[in-house]
């Protein structure tokens, strides 16, 4: 849940272009005490602390100078969306608020693995691995977007994989909760949010969307598992987001040279499809359909 006193503190940072930079030792929130910086990520700078029992939990800063109104309501759009959201496929929040120099500040739990780009590296996954990892995102956003969100950014940067193999999604940093979509709140028409490469075709072309997308981008990302590659390359964005909304994408099979089960090219198919209504109602259909077509024995969501 929020820092109980993020209130208090918004009311008494002033708007200095805070770093969001936090040193060994220093206190976040009055109970997490930093470690070590471990990255920097899409919105700002990811360090390591220990909470009040030696938990380890994750600091995610995002720096003031960049906090323009877009970008703080984001964060803190993120922060809402992430502190409703209770599954074991999906890194919890346990306090947001603002440092002193004004940036702002997320904990989360800390996830001990690498991000699911770091196995792709070295190309493609077996079938059977890339639907092990994938099903606990699929039943994951299953769960979000019955619980009014939708990730609208997902991609390997945002899975965080375990060295058990098991697969947890991380920052909602541009989440759209439905209903505040539906009350006309941080909606701008014709704009294009998300990366191009995971992008859906209504989202490349700046319409509504809804948890179709994310499954979208969880077909591009299983199309990578399989291949080493995403669907669409091109010399620019422009041309990566036309791809998107109008060529249809290859099969597994062309850019691999290698023969797929018919029925896992037909999970990426639907799931890339053009129309959000050609693809799968929901995600935990699509989690069904690829442990049928990687003959894996559902073991639960």
């Amino acid at each position: 849940m929020f820092d109980d006193g993020r209130n208090a503190l918004l009311a008494l940072v002033s708007e200095t272009d805070g770093t969001g930079r936090l040193g060994r030792g220093e206190l976040v929130a009055g109970l997490f005490r930093v470690v070590r910086y471990v990255a920097r990520g899409g919105m700002g700078l990811i360090y390591e602390a220990h909470g009040p029992g030696g938990e380890r939990v994750a600091v995610k800063t995002v720096a003031a100078a960049v906090n323009d109104d877009e970008a703080r309501a984001r964060f803190e759009l993120e922060a809402e969306a992430m502190s409703r959201l209770s599954h074991a496929g999906i890194v919890g929040v346990q306090a947001f608020g603002r440092l002193p120099d004004g940036a702002y500040y997320l904990v989360m739990e800390y996830v001990d693995g690498a991000p699911l780009s770091r196995w792709l590296e070295a190309g493609g996954l077996a079938p059977a691995q890339a639907a092990f990892m994938l099903r606990q995102v699929l039943f994951a956003l299953g769960y979000a977007h019955a619980m009014g969100v939708v990730h609208r950014d997902l991609k390997p940067d945002n899975i965080m994989v375990g060295a058990d193999g098991r697969a947890r999604m991380i920052d909602f940093g541009i989440a759209k909760l439905l209903e505040k979509a539906a009350a006309g709140q941080l909606t701008r028409k014709g704009i294009a949010l998300g990366t191009p490469y995971y992008m859906s075709p209504e989202q490349a072309t700046g319409q509504p969307v809804d948890g179709r997308a994310d499954q979208y981008a969880a077909g591009v990302i299983l199309f990578q598992t399989l291949t080493g590659r995403v669907p669409f390359l091109g010399d620019d964005i422009a041309t990566v987001l036309r791809m998107h909304a109008i060529d249809p994408p290859p099969a597994l099979a062309a850019v691999t040279g290698r023969a797929f089960a018919p029925a896992l090219e037909a999970v990426v198919a639907r799931a890339l499809a053009k129309r959000p209504d050609d693809r799968f109602p929901d995600m935990r259909t699509m989690a069904l359909a690829l442990d049928a077509a990687v003959g894996v024995v559902p073991s639960g969501a």
